[in-house]
């Protein structure tokens, strides 16, 4: 065997002429290089800026248009029914028929324009009201469906009664409804006078980003409807926009940056004044989000340059390989050659090639014992597997006088020696000698090692004397070998040769031995000489136990399914079997319980598939190791068949909370997406992780999200807009915003807080 030599640390080279070619070509390329991307850097999106106006400009266009064409089919929706023929209408008792068809000529208009929440119809000194589904109480209807503030029920009550033109009243100034509009139509009849309402949300139906916020303020300032913005920061939202002095964009539109201290965010307010009413719109979309494409521009323009700079570099790398390729070559070389104390390597090139052709002049005279070694084991080794040339006179003139070869009496022993045991030495070389120092207390022996086979092949030498206590001294070897490698020992032994050329059939004899390990066990010693195997077959004993076992299998009972293994077992190991015949056994064993596992993978919902149960029986090297695996395959059916339900529910419970705190950090995060990687229903996932957990989702997911980031402020010192990535916001304002929802305090204001009392 070919002893590693250890590595030792190495000096750099001092390469000299590498250096200077590096230099050249650095100059020569990236000096041009870096001129072109300063030019570009200063020439860079420079327009996009004004296109992020112009965009955000079209945004108020449409939310305005929206709003306002939806006040005028509140007006067109009004003449429609005021032509159809329940009108005019009484509020004697037998007009209840006409006031039910209008009641449904309500709801049908209510259906047909999705932009509007409700309609209702008021007779004056009537104490109800009819909307599009059912009749309220006048008080009822202030109170509880409009959701109107006490002390402003008398006066809109009396308004309904009374109001003698069209209103546009914004129910969030007298209530708690924040965007609902209520438009107001007196009408006239003969002999009596009603109001006609239109409850309406503008922003009902027209999205807007997260972070874009919405205003609609009347002549005096005061706000008809508002859309993204925190009631906790509506004054000062406001404000802010009541005191800005905004450029024109030409037309209606102005324009101009605001920073809202209460959210910490700088955003463009875009403002213009209704055609249709006396309203002002007011438009905020937060900068950093709208330069996101000016962002990714930047971005693709580095990566650019990137790219600019990886080419140059690869070019001068080719051109220094191409220049330095001669004097590499022989430095490459030199350096798996140089003298092992390393004095060589602070030198540069030159000097380090001169190094390596001393050490090599000294390292061919060791090389020459190396290849004597070596021709010797070769021999043996042909001698072994019976080649012919071996020991003819030719094959065998060159080999120097051995020990073992002047024994007159000759065996071979197969030791197999099981590594990654717990104290088995890892190193070949290491095991290597253990064997030839234990082998050496006993017999005369040469030990090599047979890679192909994964063993290690000993030719012993005996005198005649020897024969007589030869296998008491075998099975003291073994238990000397087993204590010095700490490792479990297979020891085979072929039968003694008087003569050379049995050598090989020995050999043979002992590879046969190593073959009935698979009955015997890979922890014992084998003597081919006790091998007494008898050619019968009885069928029917087998199979009964393999239909046994099929049986307590199928029906989970782990007890009588080992005690037919233990009976398998027995009826291999103890009556002789041939190999041929008791490996068959174990291969119809593994059929047997691979035909059970198909039947209930599906059923059962085992841990593994057919083909991994299958594998793991298959590379089996013993009958032992075999009967063991099937008993833990028992064990797992037996379980599975006797667990509940409930267990498969608590599992798939903690794996929906697992796969929560494992993808908190991603900001596309859904629900969605969660059923799907699932593969359940989203109504099916939400109404489980409700019934688990006692809450939603989202609602679990915000709670990750706010404690990692509590952590995160307490013990690191990452600056907000850092942490609010890790925890799966993109944007600073969200989070601040969700986080003031959640606990009353900014985070800034929650950190200092605890600081605090931590003090």
């Amino acid at each position: 065997m070919k002893k590693k030599k250890k590595q030792k640390s190495k000096r750099p080279v001092k390469k000299t002429l590498l250096y200077r070619h590096i230099a050249f070509y650095a100059v020569l390329i990236l000096l041009p290089v870096m001129i072109f991307i300063a030019f570009i850097n200063n020439s860079l999106i420079r327009n996009l800026q004004k296109e992020y106006n112009k965009n955000s400009g079209q945004v108020l266009r449409q939310l305005v248009y929206y709003t306002e064409n939806n006040l005028d089919n509140i007006e067109t929706i009004k003449d429609y029914i005021l032509q159809e023929r329940y009108f005019p209408i009484t509020t004697e008792l037998q007009d209840i028929d006409k006031a039910q068809n209008i009641m449904r000529s309500l709801l049908k208009h209510t259906i047909s324009n999705n932009f509007l929440d409700d309609m209702a119809l008021y007779f004056a000194g009537d104490d109800y009201v009819y909307t599009s589904n059912t009749t309220y109480p006048l008080k009822s209807f202030t109170e509880h469906y409009l959701k109107i503030a006490p002390e402003y029920e008398d006066a809109f009550s009396e308004r309904i009664e009374k109001s003698q033109d069209k209103e546009i009243l914004p129910l969030g100034r007298i209530g708690e409804a924040e965007n609902e509009v209520l438009v107001l139509y007196p009408l006239e009849f003969a002999d009596t006078r009603a109001s006609l309402m239109f409850l309406f949300n503008p922003t009902l139906t027209q999205s807007l980003g997260e972070d874009e916020m919405l205003l609609a303020l009347d002549a005096s300032g005061a706000p008809v409807f508002l859309k993204n913005i925190p009631p906790e920061f509506q004054t000062e939202i406001i404000s802010s926009v009541l005191n800005v002095t905004p450029e024109s964009l030409g037309e209606r539109f102005r324009s101009a940056e605001i920073h809202l201290e209460c959210l910490d965010e700088n955003y463009l307010a875009l403002s213009t004044d209704s055609g249709y009413s006396d309203w002002s719109y007011i438009y905020l979309n937060p900068i950093e989000s709208g330069y996101s494409d000016l962002y990714a521009l930047q971005t693709a323009f580095y990566l650019i340059v990137a790219a600019v700079l990886i080419l140059a570099v690869i070019l001068i790398l080719l051109g220094v390989r191409i220049n330095y390729r001669p004097v590499s070559h022989l430095v490459s070389l030199a350096s798996q050659y140089n003298d092992n104390t390393g004095k060589a390597r602070s030198r540069d090139e030159i000097e380090q090639i001169q190094s390596a052709l001393n050490y090599l002049a000294s390292e061919n005279i060791s090389l020459r014992s190396i290849v004597v070694d070596n021709e010797k084991t070769q021999w043996i080794q042909d001698v072994l597997l019976g080649k012919e040339n071996a020991l003819t006179e030719e094959g065998s003139e060159n080999i120097p006088e051995m020990p073992v070869m002047q024994e007159s009496l000759h065996a071979v022993h197969i030791l197999a020696v099981r590594k990654g045991m717990p104290g088995t030495p890892d190193e070949d070389e290491s095991v290597f000698d253990t064997i030839r120092s234990v082998y050496k207390e006993y017999f005369t022996a040469y030990v090599l090692y047979l890679p192909e086979e994964n063993n290690f092949s000993v030719l012993v030498g005996l005198d005649e004397e020897e024969l007589q206590d030869y296998e008491e001294k075998c099975r003291q070897l073994y238990e000397s070998l087993k204590e010095a490698l700490a490792s479990p020992v297979l020891l085979c032994l072929g039968d003694i040769s008087s003569d050379v050329s049995d050598i090989a059939r020995s050999y043979h004899e002992a590879m046969m031995a190593y073959e009935y390990s698979f009955i015997k066990g890979k922890n014992t010693i084998i003597n081919i000489d006790e091998l007494e195997v008898f050619d019968h077959l009885d069928p029917s004993y087998p199979n009964r136990l393999f239909n046994r076992i099929s049986f307590h299998l199928k029906n989970g009972e782990a007890e009588e399914t080992n005690q037919a293994l233990d009976e398998l077992a027995a009826y291999i190991k103890e009556e002789q079997l041939s190999l041929y015949f008791a490996k068959g056994l174990c291969y119809q064993l593994i059929h047997t319980v691979s035909t059970v596992i198909t039947e209930l993978t599906d059923e059962l919902k085992l841990d593994g598939s057919e083909q991994n149960y299958t594998i793991a029986l298959t590379e089996s090297s013993t009958v032992d190791s075999i009967i063991a695996k099937v008993r833990k395959i028992s064990d797992v059916i037996s379980r599975k068949i006797n667990e509940e339900d409930s267990s498969q529910e608590d599992a798939l419970g903690q794996a929906m909370i697992d796969y929560i705190d494992e993808n908190y950090e991603d900001y596309n995060f859904s629900v969605q997406n969660m059923a799907d990687d699932f593969d359940m229903p989203l109504s099916s996932l939400s109404l489980f992780f409700k019934k688990q957990n006692n809450t939603t989702v989202s609602n679990y997911l915000t709670t990750v999200r706010m404690n990692r980031a509590k952590e995160l402020m307490l013990e690191t010192d990452l600056p907000l807009n850092e942490i609010t990535v890790k925890v799966g916001y993109l944007n600073t304002s969200s989070f601040i915003r969700k986080f003031k929802r959640l606990y009353g305090l900014t985070p800034g204001q929650w950190s200092r807080s605890q600081r605090e009392d931590a003090q």
